[in-house]
């Protein structure tokens, strides 16, 4: 494998909170310094089956956009795991009779190393949401051995989720890179103002705000908005 490739799990606080987006955005800047990047969802939900019955094939949008972020053609190399339902992967394999595998997880991470310096995984959901069986993020980020960057909400009701996902992480003795806060709303409220400087004095580590944004428009925000220097 390339010599100490550099995995780097991206973990929200809740879903929602914009982890596809701040994952995009760090991956197309890396690629933009000329890094080699490779970044992996292990699972998406709420994808769709389409086509006809001989020659059905997945839908997966947050795994595409990482991917075009990434530069990569192949899906598969981002994505292992896709479901139909909106549901967290563990109750989603379930109910769709999947066996997820941790093993199978890891061995992808070993092909990826082979090829790139740096790694991004993106998480399902908050940090303890079941992901396999009752195995959750936390569980598969000591699995991987991986470094943790916090995404969070930049806006109101961010502080006690920050802080709960944070305190956890450095409980279970993770190495947390720090946080990302990202804009989730167009219009911006006190909170945004207050909230960096209430978690700085926490003793959270901001990495950068995202600003609010579509999907499209993401990836031209490259990592200018983070300290990425601290990310190699």
């Amino acid at each position: 494998s390339l010599k100490n490739t550099k995995v780097i799990f991206i973990c929200g606080t809740d879903t929602n909170v914009g982890k596809t987006i701040v994952t995009g955005a760090l991956v197309a800047g890396l690629k933009e310094k000329g890094i080699q990047v490779g970044v992996y969802k292990p699972f998406e939900s709420g994808c769709v089956l389409s086509g006809k019955s001989k020659s059905k094939k997945w839908i997966r949008p947050d795994s595409e956009y990482l991917a075009a972020c990434a530069g990569i053609e192949d899906i598969d190399e981002v994505n292992t795991y896709c479901f139909t339902q909106a549901l967290a992967p563990g109750i989603a394999a379930q109910k769709s009779k999947v066996k997820i595998s941790f093993e199978k997880i890891k061995s992808h991470l070993s092909f990826l190393k082979k090829k790139y310096e740096i790694i991004f995984i993106e998480g399902a959901g908050g940090l303890l949401v079941p992901v396999n069986g009752l195995k959750t993020n936390l569980d598969l980020i000591k699995y991987l051995n991986a470094e943790v960057i916090l995404v969070g909400r930049l806006g109101l009701g961010t502080l006690n989720h920050t802080l709960l996902t944070h305190q956890i992480l450095k409980a279970s003795k993770i190495r947390i890179k720090g946080v990302i806060l990202n804009q989730t709303t167009k219009v911006k409220d006190e909170s945004c103002v207050l909230n960096p400087k209430i978690l700085k004095a926490y003793g959270l580590k901001i990495l950068g705000l995202m600003p609010f944004q579509t999907k499209n428009k993401a990836k031209a925000i490259y990592t200018s908005h983070f300290r990425v220097k601290g990310l190699l």
